[in-house]
């Protein structure tokens, strides 16, 4: 009787494994590509087999290893693949291992740069309603719970709470304090939609980074975070996730990574799969550790072992077709340009897949530096182009980022200013 206990308890306590089937690629007609699942992992025990699947017929060498391998078809396509790994106590890995939204971004950066981001990583849209958002004021005797005078009814401890479409909390605070906008704020994002973040930015004017057209709601209390003040995630009235610890802390913030919580931005890893609420642990091993002002994955949140699926992008290369503008241009006559001003133009330029950015590379370093990725640019030649020919050289170049990633064509009215030779990358997003 007391084995059969114990073989029962081993078996509730123990965790299926984690399968991370890698970042999306974006690859080329007809290279070979590499899948990598070596980053799935099991909480309790150890990977002891892969099964790599794939959804669009394609013919996967290594199939039941970390890094199977094929080749990509000669056809623009977006391939899918699913790993399910098996630990050592026979647990097999769901396709989603995310049960809620937690914490994917914090930024202690330059005024009004100050901002969080939450990711939610499961299959499912979730209602944020009954979610809030907490900072803390750092003193000494600082706690998650709150200190209420009846007498002034004034806080004797400072909180500020964000809470999502509701106008009262879920915490104990609810009968006494209402919402002011001051130490309470409602914002209304609705739902937050599978593999979709939402920024809370102080601002939503002046920020060094493009909001407009994103996922965000202002929240103006973020000018209280200067790095040493922990912020909260509750649900329901409880703590789920959080940056930092209700304890005295130093004016350089918290250790985290390879830095600190002051005047950096914390991206959490994209093994991650769940809030923490062992901020010690959470700051030992969850974190990237960038400096402030780093806006490098604002708005998106890369989470790998979220899901069991990873998806390779083939597509066919940008074709770069510089050319310029030659209405009203002067030409000789020999048809050469003498004119003092020529406008280059790279909007014949194609792609079948993605939008295109621009790159242009003045070998004479003679094109204005903030002119190099417009598709259009013009310069004063300063009778330059009189004595010489126009040389163009096309050089094909590309930039293999997410191909999901939102890349606009830059258009800025008159761009790049030209002078005897120039070469034009497309680097395709």
């Amino acid at each position: 009787m007391k084995k059969t206990i114990l073989f029962l308890f081993s078996f509730i306590l123990s965790q299926n494994p984690i399968s991370d089937a890698g970042s999306d690629q974006v690859v080329q007609l007809g290279v070979q590509v590499q899948l990598d699942g070596s980053a799935s992992y099991d909480t309790d025990g150890a990977i002891s087999s892969y099964s790599w699947t794939s959804n669009s017929g394609i013919a996967l060498t290594g199939s039941d290893t970390a890094t199977p391998s094929f080749t990509a078809p000669n056809e623009t396509s977006a391939l899918s693949f699913t790993l399910d790994v098996t630990d050592n106590n026979g647990n097999i890995s769901p396709s989603n291992s995310t049960s809620d939204i937690f914490i994917s971004e914090y930024h202690d950066g330059g005024s009004p740069n100050q901002y969080l981001e939450i990711f939610n990583g499961t299959d499912s849209a979730i209602d944020l309603t009954g979610y809030e958002l907490w900072i803390l004021k750092s003193e000494s005797d600082m706690s998650w719970e709150p200190i209420y005078s009846t007498e002034d009814e004034e806080w004797e401890t400072d909180f500020w709470v964000l809470i999502f479409n509701s106008d009262t909390s879920m915490t104990n605070i609810n009968s006494y304090l209402q919402l002011d906008g001051d130490y309470m704020q409602r914002v209304d994002p609705g739902l937050l939609n599978p593999n979709e973040s939402l920024m809370i930015i102080r601002e939503g004017e002046g920020e060094d980074f493009n909001f407009i057209g994103q996922n965000y709601v202002v929240w103006d209390r973020l000018v209280k975070i200067s790095g040493d003040e922990p912020v909260a995630l509750f649900k329901n009235g409880q703590i789920i996730d959080k940056i930092g610890d209700d304890e005295d802390v130093s004016s350089s913030g918290w250790d985290v990574g390879e830095g600190t919580t002051k005047d950096h931005t914390l991206i959490r890893k994209s093994t991650v799969v769940s809030g923490n609420t062992d901020w010690e642990s959470s700051a030992l091993s969850e974190w990237n550790v960038f400096d402030r002002d780093t806006f490098n994955d604002i708005f998106n949140h890369n989470c790998t072992s979220c899901d069991n699926e990873v998806i390779v992008y083939v597509s066919s290369p940008p074709v770069a077709s510089p050319s310029y503008v030659s209405d009203e241009l002067l030409l000789d006559s020999n048809g050469d340009i003498c004119d003092t001003q020529v406008t280059l133009d790279a909007s014949p330029s194609i792609t079948e897949t993605g939008n295109i950015s621009y790159q242009w590379v003045d070998a004479n370093d003679l094109i204005d530096e903030a002119d190099l990725n417009r598709k259009q640019c013009l310069q004063d030649s300063s009778g330059f182009l009189k004595t010489q020919p126009l040389l163009m050289s096309i050089i094909l170049s590309f930039l293999w980022t997410l191909l999901l990633r939102q890349g606009a064509e830059t258009d800025h009215g008159l761009l790049p200013k030209y002078k005897r030779h120039q070469t034009l990358h497309l680097l395709e997003p």
